[in-house]
Order: C-alpha cells, then structure tokens, then sequence
C-alpha cells in the first residue's frame, strides 16, 4: 500500500474500497482403492480462504488471501496439534491499471487461459494452483494479449542447483461473448544443471463459437523443444459439438472428441506423450484413481508415456432446473 501515494500524485484523495473474500468449503470423497479388495478410503478435504481486495480509485489494487487447506481428523491430537500444516498465502498481489486496456499484476496470482487445458486454477481442488508471476494485460475492443513470467522453482531458496521458469503468450479476438479465437505460447524450463535439462515450448489455438441451441469448441497444440539428450515431438486435438434446446430444465447434449498423443517406443530418444502442464485436468480426465489417461506431473513422462495414446469421444447429457 506503500505505493499508492506515489501512484496517485495526480489524485490527493482517491476513494478506497474493501471487497471481502471468505470462503468455507468441506467436500466429502470416497474413493476406491488400487488393490480392489480393500475398503474404500472415505475423508473430508476442507478449504478455508479469508482476506480481500483493497482498491484505492481505478489504478492500484492489493489482493491477500490466505488458505488453509487439511483433512478432518488429520492432526496428530485435538488439544496439542495446532501447527495448521495446510496454512498458505492463496494470492498475494498488486494490480495496477495506468491507463485503459492495460494491467499489471504482480506477485502470487492465479491465471488460467480459455478451457484451462493447458493453464488452469485447478479450482475443483482444495488447494487450487497459484503462480509467483508478473502478469502484462492488453485490451482494446475485440482484441486481447497476455505476458506471464513466473518463477515456479528457486534453487536459492531451497539450497539447490536446479530452478524452474515459465513464460506465457496469449494473444486473441473475441468480437462477442460467444466467439473466440486464442493463440497460445508457453515455454516451461527446468534448468537442471546436468542431464536433465529441459527446455519444454507448447504452441497452439483454441476457438470456441456459438448460435442459438448450437456451440462448439476445437483446439490443437503441439510440443517441441529438449529433455536432457531426448527431444519433444508431440500433439494434442481437442472437439466438442453442443445442442441446447431452450426448455425449462435446460437440456444440453455434448459430443466430445479428445486425442493426445502417446510414445510406443521408450526405448528411443524422441518424447511423444504430450503433456498438459499446468492444465485443469479433471475437467477433461476425471479423478480416475485407477486409470489416468495422461501424466500427472513431469516425473511420470516416462513411466505414463503408454497411458496417453487417445481418448475416445462421448456424449453427456445434462439436465438443470
């Protein structure tokens, strides 16, 4: 807040404004075990978020949220555990709007682009995702653009050799609501000094348009750059078609069509299976315990490389009151 005086030169007395964020949410699971023959595993994940927006005029914000995220029942003892293992800062950030079209926030933020299929808030979780980003945005009518450079590991923090970046182009049109075109760049790294060096770039386009009862998605990317002495060489197509009937309880039915691409030779240098990064995945996959078609983090390329082949279409139908 320190920089708001200095912000506001021009304006001695811009008005400040305080949105409360509070938020209680327990969710209940069971889930099947890998085994098949022992008992279901049934918890309560909970997620606590509390803090606000403060907003001094139009041009300066700071949003702080802090999280605390846990089992019920997972401390060690109701009287003498108070140590709130799951206790976070959710966001932690500045925004700034120097003039129309243009914003700049800086600091722990969440950024999700389009669908979430490859940059998500993964906020189905408890935790949800959060970057330590600073984050450009440009807006002038129909167009838009995003610049993300986030710092995801610092080795000087954690005493180690290896460190880990990304870097985020988002660049589209959107004339209404219901139309949009995204082209998408991402560059993730993990500069490992040694073998394992990566160098990971995603590049691709995502459109959606809609008209009356009909809608309809299609998005494709493709992978390229180096792991260490292996190179990247993979894609991913995405379709859906959507008819909803104007009825009272709203009735939708999805076809939907997803194929990623899978490695069936481990033994060489090329890396095929492609992978979603920081995508929202269980809107696409499901919580599959048993099977999860595409890998989960990056220590699974390898040993999930013949999960990911494709995905075959299906059709939901939704109804709503």
């Amino acid at each position: 807040m320190l920089l708001v005086p200095a912000a506001f030169a021009e304006d001695p007395a811009p008005p400040v404004e305080f949105v409360p964020i509070a938020e209680v949410r327990p969710r209940g699971e069971v889930r099947a075990t890998l085994d098949g023959e022992s008992d279901p595993l049934l918890s309560v994940n909970q997620r606590v978020r509390l803090g606000g927006r403060v907003s001094a005029g139009k041009k300066v914000a700071v949003e702080i949220v802090l999280e605390d995220t846990r089992l019920w029942g997972e401390e060690l003892d109701t009287l003498k555990d108070y140590s709130a293992g799951g206790l976070d800062v959710h966001t932690g950030a500045i925004l700034w709007t120097p003039m129309d079209g243009v914003g700049l926030t800086l600091g722990r933020q969440q950024i999700s682009f389009d669908e979430e299929r490859i940059v998500g808030a993964v906020e189905w979780t408890p935790q949800g995702r959060h970057f330590d980003a600073a984050r450009i945005s440009l807006a002038n009518k129909a167009l838009s653009a995003d610049l993300v450079g986030a710092t995801v590991l610092e080795p000087d923090a954690l005493l180690s050799t290896e460190g880990a970046d990304t870097l985020m182009v988002r660049a589209g049109w959107s004339p209404k609501p219901a139309i949009v075109v995204d082209a998408l760049y991402l560059h993730d790294s993990d500069d490992a000094k040694g073998t394992t060096e990566r160098h990971r770039h995603t590049v691709g386009v995502y459109a959606k348009a809609g008209t009356g009862i009909l809608s309809g998605r299609v998005e494709g990317y493709g992978q390229f750059g180096s792991n260490g002495k292996s190179s990247y060489g993979t894609h991913m197509v995405g379709v859906s078609a959507t008819v909803a009937p104007k009825a009272t309880v709203e009735p939708r039915i999805t076809l939907w069509f997803d194929r990623l691409s899978g490695d069936t030779d481990l033994t060489d240098s090329t890396l095929s299976t492609f992978v979603p990064v920081y995508q929202t995945g269980h809107k696409f996959y499901g919580r599959m315990d048993l099977f999860y078609a595409t890998p989960a983090d990056r220590s699974e390329e390898h040993t999930s490389e013949l999960q990911s082949q494709f995905r075959i279409s299906y059709a939901v139908f939704c109804l709503k009151k």
